[in-house]
């Protein structure tokens, strides 16, 4: 392909893919990056557990607080291996709005 200059490359960047959701679920099924995870108290404090795997049967890896109306954000410096898959569970009586913000993983590359 040209361009008024010569011509143009065309380059693959990975794109993060980004989940929203109040209730457990199982973000992707297989390898991936974790690159953020925010959270959000709606009407009182809760938390969350992040797992490698496809359920909570999985390596528990990270787990983020809030508190009532307050929103947290982590952001990694560098993306979080995941091997299984990404599960997010909300704990107890928990009333919390979250997101996390990832990269599928084929043949150890993110796509």
């Amino acid at each position: 392909m040209l361009g008024e200059d010569g011509p143009l490359m065309r380059a693959r960047f990975p794109v993060g893919h980004l989940i929203s959701s109040d209730g457990d679920l199982l973000v992707h099924s297989g390898p991936c990056l974790l690159t953020a995870v925010m959270l959000t108290g709606l009407g009182g404090a809760g938390y969350i557990k992040v797992y490698d795997g496809r359920n909570t049967t999985g390596e528990l890896k990270l787990i983020v607080n809030t508190d009532d109306n307050e929103t947290y954000c982590i952001v990694f410096g560098f993306p979080a291996d995941f091997d299984e898959g990404l599960y997010v569970a909300i704990e107890g009586q928990s009333t919390v709005q979250w997101s996390v913000q990832y990269m599928p993983l084929s043949g150890g590359w993110p796509v």
